[in-house]
């Protein structure tokens, strides 16, 4: 019995709901056939269309559908609203509207015109740029600029989950992994690898595809390029490589194994551009706790050493533009945040050099400055502005060092 309720009170509900659902659709469909009368008497007037509306064609004389469809629903909620109080007024119900099947099947036409088939889209941008992935035939500023924009709307594209899945599916990994050794154009560069790293952010299937297309080999060699060390772009490669290797402890090793802490220490860390210096360190903070050899790798590259030096440096810098206050501070908690988390996680008993790092003159002078830098800046906060784990950070240090 209770099922049988149930059922009867469902099936009751889905006749109410597709009713409601036909109505709304009714409705809809006679103000855009009305709208789209308005937009030909607009043509054919040269005016804008309906009072207080936008034109409803663009400059072209094409319909403007986006247009078309916000005066119909604005349209069928003043008309159903004149109909409702006219019925009131003559103390009864007003009577249901009906469209004819030609106008309904318009309105939903238009409707389906305005949707765009993602798959299909990602596919013609990576066939379109596959022709020439890397920009060598491109010869001016402006058709770099066409590429980037091309490459911007594939990015937008991927923040779909199923979307970034899709991008494997069709090959189109390929071109932005061979966009990122472009030699000749850095926006490509940087957009192309932007555009791996957000398909493959928290995918584990994407990741896994990105594998199978020799993504992390891709990725080390160009962060590796002498001829972008100090080049913005590869704060972007940087990005590409920790939404790679997070969150997935098997290409963690892998990326280890491949010499990965090292590059990020030699040339990551060495880059004059503080982004790709922050980016870097917030991935070796990663990296360096996620196993043993890691940490090893992470000491003997000397890691505590090099990042010692930049911490002292930052927080030593004299006359900071307003402009770059902001990034020394995320620079300094990325540094700060990552010698903690070392010296928290390491075993001093199998990593002797360790000690060595933590104990040295230079990173000794360094947690000092860092705790005279917190006390000159006390009385004025807005030169830290939510940098409390710093100041927490440097607290704990210096209590590790007593």
């Amino acid at each position: 019995c209770l099922e049988s309720s149930s059922s009867s009170s469902s099936s009751s509900s889905s006749s109410s709901r597709t009713r409601r659902d036909s109505s709304l659709t009714d409705s809809m469909a006679a103000a855009a056939a009305a709208a789209t009368a308005a937009t030909t008497t607009a043509g054919e007037n040269d005016d804008d269309g309906p009072p207080g509306n936008t034109n409803l064609r663009d400059s072209s004389g094409a319909p403007n559908w986006n247009a078309i469809l916000k005066w119909s629903v604005e349209e069928g909620l003043r008309q159903e609203a004149e109909l409702k109080a006219k019925g009131v007024a003559e103390g009864g119900r007003p009577k249901p509207r009906t469209i004819s099947e030609e106008d309904r099947e318009w309105f939903l036409k238009a409707i389906e015109s305005g949707v765009v088939d993602e798959v299909k889209r990602i596919k013609e941008i990576t066939e379109k740029i596959s022709d020439d992935p890397r920009g060598d035939l491109l010869a001016t500023e402006e058709e770099e600029d066409e590429r980037v924009f091309v490459l911007e709307e594939l990015r937008d594209r991927l923040e779909s989950v199923d979307n970034a899945k899709d991008l494997g599916a069709i090959g189109g990994l390929t071109p932005l992994l061979e966009g990122i050794q472009s030699e000749k154009w850095e926006e490509i560069r940087a957009m192309s690898a932007e555009c791996v790293a957000v398909s493959v952010q928290n995918h584990p299937e994407a990741q896994k595809n990105a594998m199978s297309c020799d993504a992390l080999r891709v990725l080390l060699l160009a962060l590796q390029s002498e001829k972008h060390l100090n080049k913005k772009s590869n704060a972007k490669v940087i990005y590409a490589l920790s939404c790679l290797v997070r969150g997935n402890q098997e290409v963690m090793g892998m990326f280890v194994k491949s010499d990965g802490i090292e590059s990020l220490a030699k040339s990551g860390l060495a880059s004059s551009v503080i982004k790709t210096r922050v980016k870097a360190a917030m991935l070796l903070r990663h990296a360096s706790v996620s196993s043993e050899e890691a940490m090893k790798r992470t000491i003997d590259a000397t890691v505590i050493d090099i990042i010692a030096e930049k911490l002292g440096a930052n927080v030593n810098s004299q006359n900071a533009s307003s402009s770059s206050l902001t990034d020394l501070a995320q620079e300094r908690e990325a540094y700060i945040r990552l010698l903690l988390d070392v010296a928290q996680r390491v075993d001093f008993m199998k990593n002797e050099d360790a000690v060595n790092q933590f104990r040295s003159e230079r990173f000794v002078q360094t947690v000092q400055n860092c705790q005279t830098f917190v006390d000159a800046n006390k009385k004025n906060r807005d030169k830290m502005i939510d940098e409390e784990e710093f100041i927490v950070a440097v607290d704990r240090l210096r209590n590790m060092l007593k």
